[in-house]
């Protein structure tokens, strides 16, 4: 028999193997919103002042198929001409849920609009996908993939930092982009660029000085022309995410059963802090009046199956 002293050793490698091997895997989360109650190990509701701006409540009937879905709903809160004011009434992933930066990860929610939808030119944000940023550290890092509405439309946003626009033979920046690239806002101040990726109505946001530049950095491919209708109101999100800095960032992106856009390359923001999460919910500059989104069916798994079919899976790759 082989001493006990030789066997703890080998014991004790393949726990610290088995630990480190493990860490970092998209474990897979779920909440349906069935038991009335968050459950802190997938979704919480952070307690600050701009949280304070919004609620949530559990509606039984009123999420998919008949079943319950949480309500999140902003109310104003800001103090007059406050500046950098925000609202916000989100749901944020766990803490203990977070994964390493840059780790392939796929995510499913749904949402669904209470009421009119917001429709002026207004910041508002309906879901998140961020770095961590370590307290202390100067500077607004915006999501790498984000789902937004300004007048009344939807579109998705992928960021990076500055990339230098596409430039012509005579120093001019190129417009309209070739097919492949992408459209972006770039925006000095913040060290950053923001390309709009598919939006409903196919038009970009209409600010004539944002989404001005051309950009062979990211690559962009619409497989729709616009962003599918809602479903009895729901719109059904699926999203493949790979953050990238470096070139090697991916997003997928599903709405209502259809695949609806592709992005690769730079994606994402160097230096910050070692982890990404994601969020949802209502979120928006100070603005007036409420805002309510309903939410259902939320769902994170490192496995495409658990997603999408597997003869999708197979035609992706992942």
């Amino acid at each position: 028999m082989r001493p006990m002293r030789f066997f703890l050793p080998l014991l004790f490698a393949g726990l610290w193997f088995s630990f480190f091997a493990s860490a970092g895997q998209a474990k897979m989360l779920r909440e349906d919103f069935e038991s009335g109650e968050l459950d802190p190990a997938v979704l919480y509701y952070k307690d600050n002042f701009e949280q304070r701006a919004g609620s949530y409540r559990f509606v039984p009937g009123e999420g998919r198929d008949g079943s319950t879905a949480i309500e999140l709903t902003l109310d104003e809160h800001c103090p007059p001409q406050a500046e950098d004011c925000s609202e916000r009434a989100e749901l944020w992933e766990s803490k203990s849920a977070h994964l390493p930066y840059g780790t392939p990860v796929w995510y499913r929610f749904s949402v669904r609009f209470v009421g009119p939808r917001p429709d002026g030119d207004h910041r508002h944000v309906l879901a998140q996908w961020k770095r961590t940023i370590p307290k202390g550290v100067p500077g607004n890092s915006s999501p790498f993939l984000a789902l937004r509405l300004r007048d009344g439309k939807l579109f998705f946003t992928v960021e990076t930092e500055l990339l230098k626009p596409l430039l012509s033979a005579d120093g001019t920046r190129i417009s309209p982009c070739q097919p492949g690239e992408m459209e972006v806002w770039n925006r000095p101040y913040d060290g950053q660029s923001r390309g709009w990726v598919i939006a409903e109505g196919g038009d970009r946001p209409a600010r004539h000085e944002e989404y001005d530049a051309c950009t062979d950095e990211i690559h962009l491919t619409r497989f729709v022309p616009t962003l599918p209708e809602a479903e009895d109101g729901w719109f059904d999100i699926i999203a493949f995410t790979r953050a990238g800095p470096d070139g090697d960032g991916r997003i997928e992106l599903f709405v209502n059963g259809e695949r609806v856009a592709q992005v690769t390359g730079r994606i994402g923001h160097h230096h910050l802090g070692p982890n990404q999460y994601f969020k949802f919910g209502p979120y928006r500059d100070a603005g007036d009046g409420t805002w309510s989104l309903l939410f259902d069916d939320f769902a994170r798994s490192e496995k495409c199956t658990d997603m999408l079919a597997e003869a999708i899976c197979r035609e992706l790759g992942l």
